[in-house]
């Protein structure tokens, strides 16, 4: 049995979707990051008007949510509809938590940097970008706390 299949069996629904979450944020980070930071004068003016940034965001992350995420309830169908548990309260509560400080940390730096650069634009651009780390983290920190208390990747007894 490969690595890859051996992690899949080992995850439960929720797992699966934080994992699901991450490549989403990652994919749409990327994408939105080239399109914001790739113009001509990229530290005095962001190259991409900030209608069509939420727009790009808004519609990646609808498309490959909905693309992943459909496929990964259907694998997971067993543990899908479980309701949320106290384990399940508190991993989201520690996950917020870590994401408002995220979000604070980077909104607060891109305040800083709008002092220097005095540029609307990017500093509109940095801050969705905050709130897509923020989201990012937030995935991130589902996917170890379940990984942590959920199944082990590999039992003892298969090695």
């Amino acid at each position: 049995m490969s690595a890859l299949k051996k992690f899949v069996t080992a995850l439960s629904y929720k797992e699966a979707q934080a994992w699901v979450f991450m490549i989403v944020n990652i994919l749409v980070i990327a994408i939105y990051s080239k399109e914001v930071f790739s113009g001509p004068d990229v530290m005095n003016e962001a190259g991409l008007p900030a209608v069509a940034g939420l727009i790009i965001v808004g519609v990646c992350t609808t498309i490959f949510t909905i693309l992943l995420i459909i496929p990964t309830a259907i694998i997971f169908n067993r543990t899908a509809n479980d309701p949320a548990d106290e384990r399940d309260k508190k991993i989201r509560a520690e996950g917020g938590a870590v994401a408002f400080w995220t979000l604070l940390i980077l909104t607060a730096s891109t305040l800083i940097s709008y002092v220097a650069h005095q540029s609307g634009d990017m500093l509109f651009h940095s801050v969705l970008i905050a709130i897509l780390a923020a989201q990012f983290i937030f995935a991130c920190v589902l996917a170890i706390k379940y990984r942590r208390i959920g199944a082990p990747l590999i039992s003892r007894e298969q090695v």
